[in-house]
């Protein structure tokens, strides 16, 4: 009788664990209106054959996206994945390239827990060629733990300003607090620029 080791599976989990493809290219997420033509519009320079790389703690989205905001650049999409097997920032350059970024900040990698995979094992048995007896093969389940991570990277374009400010339309108690239904407020001033109060129209 021969005994071995095998399962269909066994060699693909360690293939997808191994050589998986970039989680920043397959979890890539366009921001909302961010089409590469709005975008070609509203930049300031063509995209650089280098994005600018930064990298920080994860934290609060609408804080980093403010304080990048302030140095004039706005979020044109983002990468946020959790995985098992580590990834390369060349990957996070290469989506940034590949959406024309010209500054992409690559979060820290974070801890998230574990997962465990049951992964089949089958002993295969085989009876001499002289027997006729016939022999099952044998299927059992290995554990399998793998430590897992939060990875993310935001990309960013320097964009074009008239004013150096972003603002936001009257909510109803400004409208009317000022009594017109006509004016914007002023959210975030750049950085350089003079912070203005609400503007009225």
């Amino acid at each position: 009788m021969i005994n071995a080791l095998s399962s269909p599976f066994l060699p693909l989990f360690f293939t997808l664990f191994l050589t998986a493809c970039s989680g920043y290219k397959e979890f890539y997420k366009q921001a909302q209106g961010a089409t590469p033509e709005t975008v070609a519009v509203m930049r300031v320079a063509p995209p650089p054959a280098i994005p600018i790389v930064e990298r920080a703690q994860p934290g609060d989205s609408m804080t980093i996206l403010d304080a990048y905001a302030k140095r004039g650049y706005i979020m044109i999409g983002n990468s946020m994945f959790k995985t098992g097997h580590p990834e390369s920032e060349d990957s996070a350059v290469r989506q940034a390239r590949d959406v024309g970024a010209d500054l992409v900040l690559i979060l820290n990698p974070r801890y998230a827990g574990t997962v465990t995979y049951n992964i089949p094992i089958t002993t295969l048995t085989r009876a001499p060629k002289d027997s006729s007896q016939a022999l099952d093969d044998i299927t059992s389940y290995a554990p399998a733990t793998i430590a897992l991570s939060d990875y993310g990277a935001v990309y960013f374009v320097k964009q074009r300003f008239e004013l150096g400010v972003f603002s936001r339309d009257l909510n109803d108690a400004e409208r009317q607090e000022l009594q017109t239904n006509q004016g914007a407020v002023v959210r975030l001033s750049l950085m350089g620029a003079r912070p203005s109060m609400p503007i009225c129209r």
